[in-house]
């Protein structure tokens, strides 16, 4: 029975299906089918972390670990229509119960969103996709909060409860902070799916009054209100936050490269704003100055000065060739290229700009590593990303341009990558080798560290599936999932503890429960099974109601709850209760009965 190892089983299951097989005494045929009938009810009968099912949701009744949550203050990302926002949880949430309501259970406070607010989520194919938000949550708290760095320089701060998950075994679960330790990997994204607005009203941004179409100071030159999200509109903001300034009448970038000139002075006319340019007085330095009152106070949304600079939300929610022209501008202002260490970096005073920056190098799916020296804040990318930073971002400065098209081009030979491991990848790499062919010393190092670089499991991969060709195996699309999967497995370094009493703070979105915080941190809410599992409040429907329900087989009952007695023996003894706990599963009427429709009869 070789072939019950093409299905990833755990092997008590495989073990109970081989005896009850012989038992049966069939031919191979029908043990394949049976086989497969049985891997089908497993697939079904799966629990996703933070679904209330059996003894895990019994456990979560009145559990003083359902203090899961964050300070006011962890800012998230979230999305309402097409715009997308980086809010603080806490104010997020206050909002919304201020506007929609809340209840009271126990010492939770729940509103249930009327609206559709989407969260940033992770999937079990550890893709990124916009969920929505089905509740938000807080409560009060005083004690001590965990605040967990990862190697990239991501921070996240929550209460020890509060749930993260983790990679095991080739599937996303759940686990409680206090549980994390140093050397444990948790997701950061590293591509943020597009969402695009092609235009902005500066009459949202300015204070100058609007006539029709046009936004007009007083004494100054009129300026259309409607302005298109393209690369040059990027470009220019992109160079303002590395080298601009702004006054009340005019905006100042300085910049010695003349191919930069010309695309502000392109912007500029194309705007109808006049331009200045002069020489510095040490004669090293050029400026150029674009005056227009109004699209001086719209820069200002990004900050006066260098330490305030920052990224306004809309630009998270911009066209793509928008964001590409302000990442290009940003790096050919304040971005080096070092060919020598192959590595692409970029400066700042101000860590809320360097965030930013981070969060949008994920709408090209470039990760890249945020640090603090020496007072100021820096985005650091990897030659890794240097490909696929020079074709989607490039730069317009010459010499820049070569020197991206060099890392691009670039090959060490070294595959070894620190940051982007992908852990606990399980037996899939060893048991593919295994089928195809493939030399096993190469897996078998990696099944026993139970980590493989992105980098590395690639290279393994397309020789497998070179082996493979039209031969279907199932390990190999769990390995191209690890390897195309949205998130870094970022490694944590430090977890240090903070103590706060006030409010804390939670979202129930849909899928796997799992949203983003702004540094880009993926967190799991593990709430919802104390909201629909344990509350003696709620109002479960009884009665006809309910009967009517069961008969008209209703896919989503209103309440779907059910309390279940046990006999005496087992109602006093914790032991057999657990046992019966554990033996509760979803069993469908097809699963142990033949279902025929008789039309005539209607039955």
């Amino acid at each position: 029975m070789d072939f019950l190892n093409d299905y990833p089983l755990p092997e008590y299951i495989k073990k109970e299906i081989k005896e009850e097989l012989e038992k049966l005494n069939v031919n191979e045929e029908t043990a394949k089918k049976i086989v497969e009938r049985c891997y089908e009810v497993y697939l079904r009968n799966l629990v996703e972390p933070g679904e209330a099912a059996g003894i895990v949701a019994a456990q979560s009744i009145g559990e003083p670990g359902t203090q899961m949550s964050l300070p006011y203050g962890e800012k998230i990302i979230i999305k309402e229509r097409e715009n997308v926002r980086i809010v603080e949880i806490g104010r997020f949430v206050d909002e919304c119960m201020e506007k929609f309501g809340f209840i009271r259970q126990g010492i939770h406070e729940i509103c249930d969103l009327p609206v559709d607010i989407y969260a940033l989520s992770l999937d079990q194919d550890e893709k990124v996709h916009w969920k929505r938000i089905v509740s938000v949550i807080r409560h009060k708290f005083s004690g001590k909060l965990i605040r967990i760095k990862t190697r990239s320089g991501r921070v996240i701060t929550a209460t020890p409860f509060h749930s993260f998950v983790i990679r095991q075994n080739n599937r996303i679960v759940p686990i409680e902070g206090r549980k994390l330790k140093v050397g444990d990997r948790i997701p950061a994204i590293r591509y943020m799916p597009l969402n695009c607005i092609s235009a902005i009203d500066l009459a949202e941004f300015v204070s100058y009054p609007v006539l029709e179409d046009t936004i007009k100071p007083i004494n100054g030159r009129a300026i259309n209100r409607t302005l298109e999200l393209d690369f040059d509109f990027g470009y220019f903001l992109g160079i303002y936050l590395a080298d601009g300034y702004s006054t009340k009448h005019f905006v100042s970038i300085s910049n010695t490269n003349k191919e930069v000139i010309e695309i502000v002075k392109r912007f500029a006319e194309r705007l109808g704003i006049k331009t200045a340019e002069y020489d510095n007085r040490s004669g090293k330095g050029h400026d150029i100055r674009l005056y227009s009152s109004v699209l001086s106070e719209f820069v200002q949304n990004f900050g006066c000065n260098a330490k305030e600079k920052k990224i306004p939300d809309f630009v998270f929610s911009a066209e793509k060739e928008f964001v590409r022209g302000l990442l290009q501008g940003y790096f050919d202002g304040d971005g080096s290229v070092n060919v020598e260490r192959k590595t692409i970096r970029a400066f700042s005073s101000s860590k809320k700009l360097i965030d930013g920056i981070a969060l949008l190098l994920t709408r090209f799916g470039i990760f890249g590593v945020k640090r603090k020296m020496k007072g100021q804040y820096s985005i650091e990318i990897s030659y890794r990303y240097a490909k696929k930073f020079a074709e989607e971002i490039g730069s317009s400065v010459p010499e820049k341009a070569i020197k991206l098209e060099k890392i691009a081009e670039s090959d060490s030979g070294i595959t070894y990558d620190l940051i982007d491991m992908i852990p606990s990848i399980g037996s899939a790499l060893l048991d593919a080798s295994r089928k195809l062919g493939y030399p096993l010393h190469y897996a078998r190092k990696f099944v026993r560290k139970q980590k493989i670089g992105r980098a590395t499991l690639q290279r393994h991969l397309a020789r497998l599936e070179e082996l493979a060709k039209d031969v279907d195996v199932k390990e190999l699309e769990v390995l191209r999932r690890a390897v195309e999967s949205d998130v870094v497995w970022d490694e944590i370094v430090s977890i240090e503890e903070a103590d706060y009493d006030g409010y804390v703070y939670d979202l129930s979105v849909e899928g796997l429960e799992t949203f983003t915080t702004s540094e880009g941190v993926i967190t799991h809410n593990t709430m919802r099974t104390f909201h629909y599992a344990g509350v003696a409040e709620i109002n479960v429907t009884l009665g006809l109601p309910r009967l009517i329900e069961i008969l008209d087989v209703r896919k989503h009952p209103s309440t779907p709850m059910m309390t279940i007695r046990l006999l005496p023996e087992y109602a006093k003894d914790r032991n057999k209760a657990r046992e019966i706990a554990n033996k509760i599963e979803a069993t469908h009427v097809l699963d142990v009965a033949e279902i025929v429709t008789d039309l005539r009869n209607m039955r």
